[in-house]
């Protein structure tokens, strides 16, 4: 069993700003690995960048904030999904690997049907823009616009889709940044989640 380890935010988007984006030519099974949020014996990520130290990533409520769902324009709120583990994948307009991603999540979700949630969630922009980026995806789990509080703690994104794996008891358990193949996802992901899945 995984202890959970508080993350500072700011070290974190550090260290996710460090690893390759998946790009056309390199986006194969081996490119990206679930992340875990732990750090190495030999790295500290308890340290404050600043003189003001941030919130850690195990102390965020992440399925406690209320979002805007993008087709009803309702305010919802996710605690109902405890008991499985969530991927949280942040979107936003234009961006074709998003697309990919929700496709393989789409994918996921038919392999996992009641073994995982999964929720899409756009950090910014126009709101014209993100429902019709969410048409374009065509996703079979709910589309929403972040919660300015949870977005104001996690700071600017470095890049789209990063995808945050939250256990089943809402926390934190890894991160994927960049497209991430099926093929390479549902392994580990039965490995670390125990996932019955097809």
């Amino acid at each position: 069993m995984k202890k959970n380890i508080p993350i500072n935010i700011a070290l974190l988007f550090a260290l996710l700003m460090q690893i390759p984006l998946v790009s056309a030519e390199t986006a194969d099974s081996s490119t990206l690995s679930i992340k875990s949020t732990q750090p190495a014996p030999s790295t500290s990520l308890t340290q404050s960048t600043s003189s003001h130290a941030s919130p850690s990533f195990d102390s965020l409520p992440w399925l406690a904030y209320g979002h805007e769902n993008l087709v009803t324009h309702k305010i919802e709120y996710l605690q109902t999904l405890k008991g499985k583990p969530t991927l949280l994948m942040f979107f936003k307009p234009q961006c074709p690997w998003c697309l990919k991603q929700g496709k393989a999540f789409n994918r996921l979700l038919s392999h996992c049907p009641n073994a995982i949630n999964i929720v899409a969630l756009a950090s910014h922009g126009d709101k014209a823009a993100l429902r019709k980026a969410l048409w374009k995806m065509k996703l079979d789990f709910p589309g929403y616009l972040a919660d300015k509080a949870m977005m104001n703690s996690l700071g600017p994104l470095p890049a789209t889709p990063i995808t945050l794996i939250i256990d089943e008891s809402g926390h934190l358990h890894s991160y994927l940044r960049g497209y991430v193949k099926l093929a390479q996802l549902l392994p580990q992901l039965r490995q670390e989640f125990g996932l019955n899945c097809s």
